[in-house]
């Protein structure tokens, strides 16, 4: 009985570095992801200059999958508002992405092309710095989670033993 409680000990410690890790993974993924879609809504208000609607449906990646659940009474910014607020929901997404996407949600479509094109770039800059920052972080913090969550389990372990 002590052999297998010492066995879940180690396999729920493990799982939770591993979770942790892959949290970390998976934030820096989305980053990428925020940013390639300001990537290709600036490369859309250049060349066609869409209404933010046409944006946001030709948008991919799981932001824009967001936005398109909250969009009901095509009032696109507010659907932009309830998608960021559904962001902090989620375990890899954290406060500064959900106010940094908000801030850009609440000035797009208010200006013209070319001070769009500004806000994009300031918003994508921004949005680069954080993803750069949960890349490092990633790399850093995502190997020691899980070596961490190794020497708990096994700790545990020995102390059930």
């Amino acid at each position: 009985m002590r052999t297998i409680l010492a066995l879940a000990a180690f396999l729920l410690c493990f799982a939770y570095g591993a979770r942790q890790s892959l949290l970390l993974k998976r934030r820096a993924a989305f980053l990428e992801e925020l940013s390639r879609m300001l990537g290709g809504f600036e490369i859309e208000i250049r060349f066609a200059a869409p209404t933010l609607d046409i944006l946001c449906e030709k948008a991919e990646g799981g932001f824009a999958d967001i936005l398109r659940e909250c969009c009901c009474d095509n009032d696109i910014k507010s659907a932009w508002e309830r998608a960021c607020g559904r962001l902090c929901a989620l375990p890899y997404c954290r406060a500064e992405e959900s106010e940094l996407m908000l801030s850009l949600g609440r000035s797009l479509g208010t200006s013209d092309i070319s001070g769009q094109l500004s806000l994009i770039g300031l918003h994508s800059e921004k949005l680069n710095a954080l993803r750069r920052s949960a890349a490092e972080e990633s790399a850093k913090k995502g190997k020691l989670f899980r070596s961490v969550g190794a020497l708990c389990g096994i700790g545990a372990a020995v102390l059930i033993m």
